[in-house]
């Protein structure tokens, strides 16, 4: 499998057999960090997520689902690689995608 990305890929891998759906946002919470953004690309060891940022503390974690409100955020410059074997859980982010530190 050609694992290279190119800025025009959208997938790597058939998403059929995931709930993860390409360019849907996503707040992942992995065993030792939280990222939140859009899914850009699958592969069998890792997301790619652009407009990402590392969620150092989400706050109240139904208030941050809810509100969209997050205590403390770092964005990414470029994309976020995440491994898909630290992923501890994962849901839909429904709200604007923080672009400011915070």
């Amino acid at each position: 499998m050609n694992t290279e990305n190119t800025e025009n890929t959208e997938n790597t891998e058939n998403t059929e057999n995931t709930p993860f759906i390409i360019g849907e946002k996503y707040f992942l919470r992995t065993a030792t960090y939280h990222t939140v953004g859009r899914l850009k690309s699958i592969y069998p060891d890792f997301f790619v997520l652009s407009q990402a940022s590392f969620v150092a503390d989400s706050g109240l974690w139904h208030n941050a689902l809810k509100d969209g409100v997050l205590s403390e955020v770092e964005p990414f410059i470029d994309d976020a690689i995440v491994s898909r074997g630290g992923l501890i859980d994962a849901t839909k982010w429904k709200h604007d995608l923080p672009t400011k530190r915070k």
